[in-house]
């Protein structure tokens, strides 16, 4: 009886899992699914495939380190743990179940002294095809024939499990629990692991090349799936090694049939999908991107090939950034990254805190390219960095990704009066459109200014108003494109014509009156600005603005 079949009172019954043993017990099975794909692909001695045991080792330690044993109940497309279904909602784990079900493994219980080999030869067995594992006498038969003693896949309990360890740590020999039909134990190892070798041996066999032919003349979905099988494994053998090219050439082949319309479209997804797991793939995408010998028409296909990898490939991306001194190299890393987008910029934001600041202005850079407005709270957190070629590079960020959050990041680093980022910060908030400055920009125009002291700081005020074009700066710019002075008469005259510039921006029919008196003004500057804004006002009129 499945879970769904159980009365809810039954149901009821049962204790629900902890969150935090759910989470322990879910990361051991990611583990075990990762060593999985890691023994398809890589050679028995390979480095990575070592390393990926001993991961997948350490994942059941959170949970053996509190308990004698972890017994986890198969059921189609669940693992059960004290009848709870573990990470239900977690689609691989519900394959890795049906994997383990159609092999007819009712359980497995894993003890405290679980190691890398005990897992490496479950590996092993799940490997084989369900009928091979049948004919050499199920999983239970092969591990106790590999005198594995930490992993049991039989519904024995546990008194009886720790009776069978003690038998087998003492060289005796177990009670077969197969039929007597079945293969002999002595054989059953020897022969799982020759069988795998022989298919991986005849896998590598073929070249790549060979093998995409064949892809590429496939008709039939089953023969297409046979053909990925072949090609997976290879694909990634050539890819971590010393034929990337020739792998990068096959990976393409791959996303363009999983970005077209077909049938074959899912099955060549998962395939590159599987490819690209593990770490090592992103290095050598990485690898691929700033090679020198990588051809222009090659590194499109490496961008995409990233992006597939999301999040994981940003955070190699940044990692290598954070030390590279080529500019060339850095503005390859910089040119993925802002490709991957949304995906990148957990990675980035961690750049923003604790780093060089060359290496803070690079992130902010590419942050600003990206143009997520969920970036502007983790860019507020370097508007008042040390370096002020960082505060630059923050104001440019801020005015690319734009929106009111932006522009209210803009408008609380204008008040933090400081004066190198002044004029850039008066460009931004008028770039941006930032109605919501216009008032504290007024009020600093119109703040008395005898001796010019801030002539060009009044110049910028008045630009930075006519772009954010906002109705409530017409009168106080008419009031000073009215008002005439005989004292500093050249920069007050400046500061008129620009006024009447900003009118013409701003577009309200009511400045007309005021501007077309200036246009026959004694300031020929100020003349000529006034004209220029009422031709302006003009046009708009005639086309209905």
């Amino acid at each position: 009886m499945t879970m769904e079949s159980l009365p809810p009172q039954t149901q009821r019954e049962k204790p629900l899992l902890s969150p935090e043993i759910a989470k322990q017990v879910e990361t051991a099975l990611m583990g075990l699914v990762k060593l999985l794909k890691a023994r398809r692909f890589y050679p028995a001695e390979h480095p990575a495939l070592k390393a990926t045991a001993v991961e997948a080792a350490q994942g059941f330690v959170p949970y053996l380190q509190k308990e004698e044993r972890l017994t986890l109940v198969i059921r189609k497309e669940a693992f059960l743990l004290n009848d709870q279904p573990v990470a239900r909602e977690n689609s691989v784990l519900r394959q890795l179940a049906t994997h383990c079900f159609i092999r007819r493994i009712p359980r497995l219980t894993f003890l405290p002294e679980l190691n890398e080999e005990d897992l490496m030869t479950l590996m092993g067995i799940l490997a084989l095809e369900a009928a091979e594992l049948q004919r050499q006498g199920g999983a239970a038969e092969v591990l106790a024939a590999a005198r594995v003693e930490n992993v049991w896949a039989s519904e024995l309990e546990m008194a009886e499990i720790l009776k069978r360890k003690q038998q087998m740590s003492q060289g005796e020999s177990l009670t077969s629990e197969a039929p007597p039909e079945t293969a002999p134990q002595e054989s059953a190892p020897s022969t799982a692991a020759d069988s795998d070798a022989k298919n991986r041996e005849a896998m590598r066999a073929r070249g790549l090349s060979a093998i995409l032919a064949d892809l590429r003349r496939a008709s039939e979905l089953e023969q297409y799936r046979r053909l990925l099988n072949e090609l997976m494994p290879v694909a990634v053998l050539a890819l971590t090694g010393t034929d990337a090219y020739d792998a990068l050439a096959a990976l393409q082949i791959l996303h363009q049939h999983a970005n077209s319309k077909g049938t074959r479209s899912t099955e060549a997804r998962n395939a590159l999908t599987e490819i690209l797991a593990g770490d090592e793939a992103i290095t050598a995408l990485v690898g691929l991107l700033v090679n020198r010998e990588t051809l222009a028409d090659q590194r499109p296909v490496v961008f995409d090939l990233l992006i597939e990898r999301g999040e994981d490939a940003a955070q190699a991306l940044t990692t290598q950034l954070i030390d590279e001194e080529e500019a060339r190299v850095r503005k390859l890393l910089a040119e993925a990254l802002v490709q991957i987008g949304q995906a990148a910029l957990p990675a980035l934001h961690a750049l923003l805190l604790d780093q060089p600041w060359y290496v803070v202005r690079n992130a902010v850079a590419i942050v600003g390219e990206i143009r997520d407005p969920s970036s502007v709270t983790p860019l507020c957190t370097v508007t008042m960095h040390a370096d002020v070629r960082v505060r630059r590079e923050t104001v440019r960020a801020l005015t690319r990704i734009g929106g009111r959050e932006a522009s209210d990041a803009l408008l609380a680093t204008l008040q933090n009066d400081d004066a190198e980022l002044r004029p850039q910060l008066l460009l931004a908030l008028g770039a941006t459109k930032t109605v919501e400055a216009v008032p504290l920009l007024l009020s600093q125009l119109l703040r008395s200014d005898p001796w010019h002291k801030r002539f060009e700081d009044r110049k910028a005020l008045i630009k930075a108003l006519g772009e954010i074009g906002d109705e409530e700066a017409v009168e106080p710019l008419l009031k000073l494109l009215a008002t005439k002075r005989w004292w500093g008469r050249s920069r007050h005259n400046e500061l008129r014509a620009a006024a009447a510039l900003a009118l013409g921006e701003i577009g309200q029919q009511q400045a007309f009156e005021g501007l077309e008196a200036a246009c026959s003004d004694h300031s020929p500057s100020v003349a000529r600005a006034a004209s220029q804004a009422v031709r302006i006002l003009r046009k708009r009129t005639r086309n209905g603005a």
